[in-house]
């Protein structure tokens, strides 16, 4: 009899711990929006229904428009300072460059990968891939790159919430980046833009931006890497 009851006891434990773990399992699973507990499947989703109105600007932007007379792509442009960026990444065709996983929908919103080889001639004419110079000249007007990121990120499409408030317009959005142009890595958390300015024969400075970081930082990058393209108009 004794041995009967603790039978139907543990089988009824059982029943309970397999119960609360369900429960528990239920609640993780429903409160994570962070693409950390995500399996990539779910990540990929993720990205696709992230959606906002990139062209809801603060009254802090100073904006303007930009017609690429090459393929007639219009760009949004931001006065930062005494300069004008392109307000959106380059989405212009060449060679060495494409499309995260090589889909067209994706560069309609985070423009092209562009390798080394094809980013220094990559920006319409009148307009030119920015120099370390130029990109630290922008963190300097916004207040520095220790606080840079908020400032410039979009206010939408960031992984784990930590979007930003687009102060100045410049809408930078996590487009990752490529390698070789055949892997891609990062969409949804980090975005990485090219500069001029190369450091001795194999790297190139780069402006890197994290989801989860205030600051902005600048990197050296193999010439192999395809990053995004901010251009910047030339000075008259």
């Amino acid at each position: 009899m004794l041995l009967v009851l603790d039978l139907v006891l543990h089988s009824k434990g059982a029943i309970v711990y397999s119960l609360v773990f369900v429960i528990l399992a239920t609640f993780f699973v429903t409160a994570c929006t962070d693409y950390e507990g995500m399996i990539d499947d779910d990540y990929e989703k993720w990205v696709k229904q992230q959606s906002f109105d990139p062209s809801v600007m603060p009254s802090t932007a100073v904006m303007g428009n930009f017609t690429d007379p090459r393929d007639g792509q219009v760009y949004r442009t931001a006065i930062i300072g005494s300069q004008e960026w392109m307000a959106q990444n380059l989405n212009y065709s060449t060679s060495n460059s494409s499309c995260y996983e090589g889909e067209n929908a994706y560069c309609a919103t985070y423009g092209r990968y562009y390798m080394w080889s094809a980013a220094q001639t990559a920006c319409p004419n009148g307009w030119r891939l920015p120099s370390y110079s130029d990109w630290s000249e922008m963190f300097s007007a916004i207040g520095g790159i220790s606080t840079a990121a908020p400032k410039i990120k979009a206010s939408g499409g960031w992984s784990s919430g930590e979007n930003g408030v687009n102060t100045y317009g410049f809408s930078a959005l996590p487009a990752g980046y490529s390698s070789r142009n055949t892997g891609y890595y990062g969409m949804g958390h980090n975005a990485y833009f090219w500069s001029s300015t190369e450091k001795g024969s194999s790297f190139v400075y780069s402006v890197r931006i994290e989801y989860d970081y205030k600051y902005a930082e600048f990197n050296e990058e193999l010439k192999y890497y395809a990053l995004s393209i901010r251009c910047i108009k030339n000075s008259n």
